[in-house]
């Protein structure tokens, strides 16, 4: 990735911060894509769109986070976002592209932030190694797989990496490449 010497820009200051990781994007009309996975009510993706990110599509199991999502950012006029109120884990990568009208390589951008009460610090011992969320991460890098953006954004918490979690830590690993 290049970054913009801000030097070099004179006058001229980039605004937004995907001028500075997309150099090739910044130079076209079009604002980059981006989707955003487990959105919640929003925020990751309001954090996009304030970068300059549209997020084309969103996916959300809880109705709840939905309605919030679709009142904040989409009734509001803030996004013109597919919402994909859906179970993740039951939402192909292929139809969730298909019906939002992406093919591989057109988000730039891929949010996300799974569940982590299963690699939460506040297990203890051997708990939440076979905590049925855990596997929601590697669905997320199912979609990294297939909508091949040019980065990406998980967020989770730092008990994801402790050795008790080492095949969930190779697993990701495996389908991010």
């Amino acid at each position: 990735m290049s970054f913009i010497d801000p030097k070099k820009l004179g006058t001229k200051r980039p605004n937004l911060f995907w001028e500075m990781a997309l150099p090739d994007v910044a130079c076209r009309d079009a604002r980059p894509k981006g989707v955003d996975l487990f959105a919640g009510a929003g925020g990751f993706s309001l954090g996009a769109r304030l970068a300059g990110i549209d997020i084309v599509a969103a996916v959300e199991k809880d109705k709840h986070a939905c309605t919030t999502y679709e009142w904040n950012l989409i009734h509001s006029g803030v996004a013109n976002t597919r919402l994909f109120s859906e179970d993740i884990l039951k939402l192909d990568p292929g139809k969730f592209m298909s019906e939002a009208g992406l093919k591989p390589g057109e988000c730039q951008v891929l949010l996300g932030g799974p569940p982590c009460q299963g690699f939460s610090a506040h297990r203890l011992n051997g708990s939440g190694i076979d905590d049925p969320r855990n596997k929601l991460l590697l669905r997320y890098f199912e979609y990294v797989r297939a909508l091949r953006p040019a980065f990406f954004i998980v967020e989770n918490v730092p008990g994801m990496l402790w050795p008790r979690h080492k095949a969930y830590v190779e697993e990701f690993r495996r389908l991010a490449i």
